[in-house]
């Protein structure tokens, strides 16, 4: 059996992996590719290589983690951002510090109520004699 490679860009992007606290991750859901650049700067690529937008993050960013078209960021700071990944466009800062992030994880939780659930009759309602 063959194995199936693509590749998906020949061109250069700014590798920032000799430093190994260095972030290269890619977001997913919209396809960019995410390079901590000088430790405090966030610069976001399409697959192609192109540039899109790059954020400064005012404190050494240790994590990023995606969500849907949303991101994440903590930072030497203490404080968890989230961002827009369309535009780079800060969303919300959580309203504390967060004191020794170790990792940060995103992951959504959906609840959907089943059809089949029991219902509440009001079965004095339904007798005819009662009315």
């Amino acid at each position: 059996m063959k194995p199936m490679v693509t590749t998906l860009y020949n061109g250069k992007l700014p590798l920032a992996l000799a430093d190994p606290n260095g972030i290269f991750t890619w977001c997913p859901h919209l396809n960019l590719i995410f390079i901590a650049m000088n430790k405090m700067s966030i610069w976001c690529y399409r697959m192609n290589g192109e540039r899109i937008y790059s954020i400064n993050n005012k404190s050494i960013v240790k994590h990023i983690a995606f969500y849907r078209e949303y991101f994440c960021l903590s930072g030497t700071d203490n404080l968890i951002k989230i961002y827009d990944s369309n535009n780079g466009q800060l969303v919300k800062v959580l309203p504390q510090e967060f004191d020794g992030v170790e990792f940060v994880g995103w992951n959504g939780t959906e609840y959907r109520v089943s059809v089949s659930m029991p219902m509440v009759y009001d079965l004095v309602s339904e007798l005819d004699y009662l009315q």
